[in-house]
């Protein structure tokens, strides 16, 4: 089995990942929110294809 980890594709797409996950940190670990965050990674064949984040805030 061969690591697709290093694949030009990949790594633009590792790098959005890390990005996306640090904003979403950002966002959540604040004093005052209340709610849920997602960070999906699609991968087909070992290559990254989408990443989708959501971040649900419950108003109290």
């Amino acid at each position: 089995m061969t690591s697709m980890k290093h694949s030009p594709a990949n790594q633009v797409k590792l790098s959005r990942v890390e990005a996306a996950l640090q904003a979403i940190v950002d966002e959540v670990l604040e004093r005052g929110f209340y709610g849920a965050a997602k960070l999906e990674v699609v991968v087909a064949d070992g290559t990254i294809q989408r990443i989708s984040r959501v971040v649900e805030r419950v108003e109290k």
